[in-house]
């Protein structure tokens, strides 16, 4: 469950279930014979075969409360806390941030990728939209603070679009997942519906980990970042 692989869970009828079984879905069999076993197992080997709604062998309580597999998980989290640390919390800090240290500024704009495929082809999709002005840009007080910080600007709101999003893809999980639902690098049908779902829900844990970060820590301004979809980034910053 925790690799989110495929998985079907038997237990004999007159089991008494566990926590875990009590809330995983189980199929009853009536006794340790093969047609038995067999008959368990049909209905959904069949569904799942046949792509019936409601039929998914890769759901599971791990998976349906992280929103994704925990070993694919792990790495948006990871990826969220350095981008806090790094990106937001020097900007955002109320006593000092960057946001703080320049009064023009509106706020901080994450823009949400549709995909994690190409970081080059989003930047131009931005550039062509906004009037995007790379500033030098720093905070003032404690040292963590005066760090300076390179970031694009339009309208008076900072707008990154995170590339440590994209290195997403290169995780071995990802390119095997990519690989297995499409051999043959098209990217269509099925299997793109497939990776797009995995994407957005990479994508969510990233965003879900940003904003638990700040909610612990009083010090951030939290009202002063946004998370906007891309195609949605220009008539946000230009008031449209």
């Amino acid at each position: 469950h925790a690799l989110g692989l495929p998985c079907i869970l038997l237990a004999h009828k007159d089991q008494n279930d566990s926590f875990y079984q009590a809330i995983a879905r189980l199929n009853r069999f009536d006794a340790y014979d093969v047609g038995s076993i067999r008959r368990a197992l049909d209905p959904s080997l069949e569904g799942w075969l046949a792509r019936q709604p409601g039929v998914d062998l890769s759901s599971n309580p791990l998976t349906r409360f992280y929103g994704a597999p925990v070993v694919d998980i792990s790495a948006s989290t990871g990826l969220g806390v350095g981008y806090y640390t790094n990106f937001v919390y020097p900007i955002l800090r109320r006593d000092g941030g960057v946001i703080s240290n320049h009064e023009e500024i509106k706020g901080l704009v994450v823009v949400r990728p549709a995909s994690v495929e190409s970081w080059e082809r989003d930047k131009k999709i931005l550039e062509n939209a906004l009037a995007l002005k790379e500033r030098p840009m720093q905070g003032k007080g404690a040292d963590d603070l005066r760090r300076k910080i390179f970031a694009d600007v339009a309208n008076d709101w900072i707008v990154d679009l995170p590339t440590t999003l994209y290195t997403l893809k290169y995780s071995p999980r990802y390119q095997q997942l990519d690989e297995r639902l499409d051999p043959y690098g098209r990217r269509d049908g099925v299997a793109r519906v497939l990776m797009d779902a995995m994407e957005r829900k990479l994508i969510d844990v990233f965003e879900r980990m940003i904003l638990r970060q700040m909610g612990r820590d009083d010090r951030v301004a939290r009202d002063d970042i946004y998370f906007v979809p891309i195609d949605e980034v220009s008539g946000f910053v230009n008031g449209t």
